[in-house]
């Protein structure tokens, strides 16, 4: 749904958007025959309605969304990231889907307890509501980008306190 994406929202509507990805895996799996690939939905975590392009149970195995968080993470942010998150857990768990977050960052990571904070302590204050596979780190794709240091990354308190914990 990211209007920079050739498909996103600004190139193509709801239902040339769908057609494309059932086409996609109908052609992979029937086609080609190929059958060990996962497919996830995976829109852009500002969206307004999570299944507006969701392209059918038959074509998904996994249900995600990226959340990137800007500059500053206050309560706002984190409550409307957890609000899609109770919702995504909802979602996939009707559908017998598994739920991640398929790519996060924060873009210029100024608090040091940015793993913890809004990722970690969201998931587990929310156990009973949500339940995630996964959830990938996006790193840095520029200088100018900041997302993850992976060469600092166990250096932050926040980050191994994440990943130690039991989830």
């Amino acid at each position: 749904n990211g209007n920079w994406f050739w498909w996103g929202k600004s190139y193509c509507n709801v239902e040339e958007y769908t057609a494309l990805f059932q086409f996609t895996i109908s052609y992979l799996r029937d086609s080609l025959n190929i059958h060990n690939l996962i497919y996830v939905y995976s829109p852009d975590g500002q969206f307004d309605d999570y299944m507006e392009r969701y392209p059918g149970d038959g074509y998904v195995d996994i249900l995600g969304f990226d959340y990137h968080f800007k500059d500053e993470i206050n309560k706002k942010e984190i409550d409307i990231f957890t609000g899609k998150l109770i919702e995504l857990s909802r979602q996939a768990t009707n559908r017998n889907k598994l739920a991640a977050i398929s790519e996060t960052s924060s873009e210029s990571l100024n608090d040091p307890t940015w793993f913890a904070k809004p990722i970690l302590e969201t998931i587990n204050s929310n156990k009973d509501k949500i339940n995630l596979a996964y959830f990938i780190i996006k790193m840095n794709e520029s200088r100018s980008n900041f997302e993850v240091d992976i060469k600092n990354l166990n250096k932050r308190d926040s980050f191994n306190k994440m990943n130690f914990d039991s989830l």
